[in-house]
């Protein structure tokens, strides 16, 4: 579905290798593959919900992270997001929040930037609530996913 989500957006590309590793899946493995890939200069960028910024010291290796790639933080609700974040996450981040676009593209790696953009409102779980409960929703899921959901006839309880 992502595959379809994504399909026609320049510069987006769907890396299946989390799905083909054997054992636990790390995102710093992964985020350290793709950067021998694409080499130490060529910009990277981790796009993440703000949660999974805030959990951001449980996850495995989590300092190496901003090292090997920009963050990208997506939220759904305009917060003051560096005012949240736990003491040692902020303490790790400081100095590197920029609003610049310019400089994710200028820089490999150690940015944190947050979207500033109307992002889809309804979480994935409540799409999935509506299609079980047969409310409208196909409009808020790109076309391709809304007919692969229907052809497979997912989240229903027929």
């Amino acid at each position: 579905m992502l595959e379809l989500a994504i399909a026609g957006e320049p510069g987006l590309l769907l890396d299946l290798r989390e799905l083909r590793r054997e054992g636990p899946s790390y995102s710093v493995d992964t985020l350290q593959a793709l950067r021998t890939t694409l080499g130490p200069e060529q910009p990277l960028a981790l796009v993440l919900g703000a949660d999974s910024l805030l959990s951001l010291p449980q996850w495995h290796q989590w300092r190496r992270i901003p090292q090997l790639a920009h963050l990208v933080v997506a939220q759904r609700e305009s917060s003051e997001l560096e005012q949240a974040l736990p003491p040692e996450l902020a303490e790790a981040l400081q100095g590197t929040w920029t609003q610049d676009l310019a400089r994710l593209q200028r820089q490999p790696a150690g940015l944190v930037f947050q979207l500033h953009q109307p992002l889809q409102p309804e979480a994935a779980s409540a799409i999935r609530e509506r299609i079980a409960s047969g409310q409208d929703w196909e409009h808020l899921v790109p076309a391709g996913v809304a007919a692969f959901i229907r052809a497979q006839g997912l989240y229903t309880d027929r």
